[in-house]
């Protein structure tokens, strides 16, 4: 693809620069669009389990391709949830209910998918090398109510207050997304009405007792892995 993943596009200082909010808002509506494939309309029921921006290529018009299918998993029509003998992912995008039950559903698609809206708006990686996570991050702002500081400055600088408005919608919508319950997580249907209905009210996101991080800390991650870039996989253990 002419343009590599998204990951190399919107890390790199120079290209990501080059992203206005337009541009960002077509890419996470591609990425969207397509999960609503793989989810509802391929047939398949497909959760693709590593939705990242390294698994998303961006062709010569920054239109999105999901791609790294390795770890997909199908499911069968009406089935909410599957159980799995080991946890696949990468570390930052994993949903922490699939990590503490080995269950994965295409919530847990929809997880991945708000944290990468969130590294599209910020730039920043999911997870850094000093453990902290884009999540615990952006829910800080929330909390103190400045949300405003979770986009990049280039963005932040540059965009109309209507397109600041707009920004700070898809914040919200990430981080409904992101919800440590998959039952009170948006399907991805839902998620793309939000998207394209601004005058459709949000519910207020819920953060529950602990951050994310503390979550993603006590588990046996292997001490290889690069965080936010390399796909892992762990046993479940007996419960």
């Amino acid at each position: 693809m002419p343009n590599s993943s998204l990951d190399c596009f919107i890390l790199d200082p120079h290209r990501a620069a080059q992203l206005n909010w337009e541009m960002c808002r077509n890419i996470i509506d591609g990425i969207a669009r397509g999960l609503r494939y793989l989810h509802e309309e391929s047939g398949l029921w497909v959760v693709h389990r590593d939705i990242k921006p390294g698994n998303i290529l961006l062709d010569s018009d920054l239109k999105p391709k999901i791609v790294g299918f390795e770890l997909a998993r199908t499911m069968q029509q009406g089935e909410n949830a599957a159980e799995t003998t080991e946890i696949v992912g990468t570390v930052g995008y994993l949903d922490p209910e699939y990590i503490r039950s080995g269950r994965v559903s295409v919530k847990s698609d929809v997880y991945a998918f708000g944290v990468t809206i969130l590294t599209i708006i910020s730039r920043r990686k999911a997870w850094s090398v000093d453990g902290d996570s884009l999540i615990k991050y952006v829910r800080r702002c929330w909390n103190r109510g400045e949300a405003i500081d979770v986009i990049h400055e280039v963005m932040r600088e540059e965009e109309r207050e209507y397109s600041i408005s707009e920004i700070l919608r898809y914040i919200h919508i990430a981080l409904l997304c992101v919800d440590e319950n998959a039952e009170r997580r948006p399907n991805i249907d839902k998620v793309l009405h939000w998207f394209s209905c601004f005058s459709t009210p949000l519910p207020d996101p819920t953060f529950g007792n602990r951050f994310l991080v503390e979550e993603e800390t006590n588990w046996p991650w292997s001490p290889s892995l690069s965080p936010g870039h390399s796909s892992v996989t762990s046993p479940i253990s007996s419960r």
